[in-house]
């Protein structure tokens, strides 16, 4: 006759069962509080950086045009600025009309540059188009300009005011040969033909201080397409 089995030989197979389930049971629950928002938050991530990325794309784009728009506005102010600046705009004088006091190199060294370059920014599309901050840059950067011109302007004036009365046998060009003959044909006296070698070689080098003037003013202007501008 078998033994009946003891109350531990019943409990023990018990347990194990209870304890496989309780297994079982702690896996799924892991897997669901672990596995799953592991999962969830790889998905989130995944997809966030794909919105990431696009945004990124987006932002590219946006600063590569803005960077073409600021590089036309800048190239249309040193279009305007120049001319207006230095006299290039002046209209030229009518046929029969009285000749102004002021001549292009007078009006061209006698500008105020400051309040020229800077009415002339404030027109633009620089301060209609930018941001405050590139404009303020543009703003700082064209006052130093128009410091140097104004230096450059008066030297250039002090050039023109040292050309003293011009002796000896003078160089002439082409053209102030002929003006000569024309005055010998009409007569001119000696001093008179003196007098205009003189002034062709005196208006000659202030032409040339003057064109040198423009040039500058021309090369500064062109400066501000090399500004670095803050990302």
């Amino acid at each position: 006759m078998q033994n009946s089995p003891t109350r531990a030989e019943r409990i023990i197979p018990l347990i194990s069962h209870i304890a496989q389930i309780g297994l079982f049971i702690f896996t799924g629950l892991g897997f669901y509080f672990t596995v799953i928002p592991l999962y969830q938050k790889a998905a989130v991530d995944e997809q966030l950086a794909k919105q990431q990325h696009a945004l990124a794309i987006i932002e590219a784009q946006l600063k590569e045009q803005y960077v073409k728009l600021r590089n036309r506005a800048i190239s249309q102010y040193i279009a305007i600025a120049g001319p207006e600046c230095t006299a290039l705009l002046t209209p030229p004088i009518e046929i029969g009309s009285v000749p102004p006091s002021r001549d292009f190199y007078d009006i061209a060294l006698e500008t105020d540059m400051n309040a020229c370059l800077q009415e002339a920014l404030q027109r633009s599309a620089i301060a209609s188009e930018l941001d405050k901050k590139d404009v303020a840059t543009i703003a700082q950067a064209v006052a130093g300009i128009a410091s140097e011109l104004t230096d450059s302007q008066r030297a250039a004036r002090l050039r023109i005011q040292r050309i003293h009365a011009l002796k000896g046998p003078l160089a002439t060009t082409q053209s102030e040969d002929l003006a000569i003959a024309t005055m010998k044909a009409l007569g001119a006296s000696s001093e008179d033909i003196a007098r205009a070698r003189s002034n062709f070689a005196y208006q000659r080098q202030r032409a040339e201080i003057g064109n040198k003037y423009l040039k500058t003013v021309t090369d500064a202007l062109v400066e501000l397409r090399n500004l670095e501008f803050g990302t």
